[in-house]
């Protein structure tokens, strides 16, 4: 059988890690739109992209797009037109991407190519959620002042990723305490624990912290309920738009606001690679 031809295309460093594993797991492997990446393990052959379209098997980025216009590659010399890209594909062929809407999976699917979203499998967004704890944690450790030890920390939401680093905050010996609209995940929060509060009525408390995380991607942390913390309370942003804390209200404020995307990119771009490159493969087996 002959060696599966394979492009990786696009991306930020997890990508190049993902084309590194994919190597090593004995397929064919190129990169494209990586020009200007010159760091390990960026060893592979690079390849234009009318070619990298044409292997049997394609991996797009997590995400695909950030603007709706180009496919997100930081590390490419031009701009790849997201158009050029989902227009391409042809029957028989093999794609895998990151995070797509349904209109772009379709668009992708009209002639007859296969089109897998692998973040949608379940295995790997959960080691993804606990890579971006692990950053959280990371970030919390750097920017507190004070030690972890007793210090009050809160979490907006309780979906995966505020689970696990809720999880290893509680391991260093600090108090978390839970907001979420949901019953199920204000039962979970408490199961664990935690002290859990209800949104939007606990925010008219009187909120006193060390730092807060934000994981819900809706508006929670406006003026009023900002007005009502401490100004040393570190915050933290960790979801994505429309975000939850009001950057303009905070920083009129005077808090600290850390936004933290995208952080197994950027903190565990080997493992994150390693679990998307694992996920590729087995689809590929299937």
């Amino acid at each position: 059988m002959d060696q599966i031809k394979l492009a990786v295309i696009g991306g930020d460093t997890r990508q190049v890690y993902a084309a590194a594993a994919l190597q090593s797991f004995g397929y064919d492997v190129s990169l494209c739109g990586f020009e200007c990446f010159d760091a390990f393990p960026a060893m592979l052959p690079q390849i234009p992209l009318s070619d990298a379209l044409r292997t049997d098997v394609t991996v797009l980025p997590l995400p695909f797009t950030k603007n709706n216009k180009t496919v997100y590659a930081p590390f490419a010399e031009a701009p790849l037109p997201m158009q050029t890209v989902t227009d391409a594909f042809q029957s028989g062929q093999l794609v895998f991407i990151g995070n797509a809407d349904r209109k772009t999976m379709a668009k992708i699917a009209l002639h007859g190519t296969r089109v897998y979203d692998y973040f949608s499998d379940e295995a790997l967004t959960l080691y993804n959620a606990r890579l971006t704890a692990e950053g959280l944690l990371g970030i919390i450790v750097d920017e507190l002042p004070s030690a972890l030890l007793n210090a009050g920390i809160a979490l907006i939401g309780f979906g995966r990723i505020a689970f696990y680093t809720a999880a290893l905050l509680h391991s260093c010996g600090a108090r978390i305490t839970v907001f979420a609209r949901a019953p199920l995940q204000l039962a979970k929060a408490a199961a664990a624990g935690y002290t859990a509060k209800k949104l939007p009525d606990a925010l008219c408390e009187d909120l006193r912290f060390d730092c807060i995380v934000n994981t819900a991607p809706a508006q929670i942390l406006t003026e009023t309920p900002l007005s009502r913390l401490n100004r040393d309370c570190l915050l933290i942003e960790a979801a994505s738009a429309p975000y939850g804390i009001d950057f303009g209200a905070a920083s009129d404020l005077g808090f600290r606001v850390c936004k933290a995307f995208s952080l197994p990119g950027k903190v565990s771009p080997k493992s994150a690679g390693a679990a998307i490159a694992k996920t590729v493969q087995q689809k590929i087996r299937r």
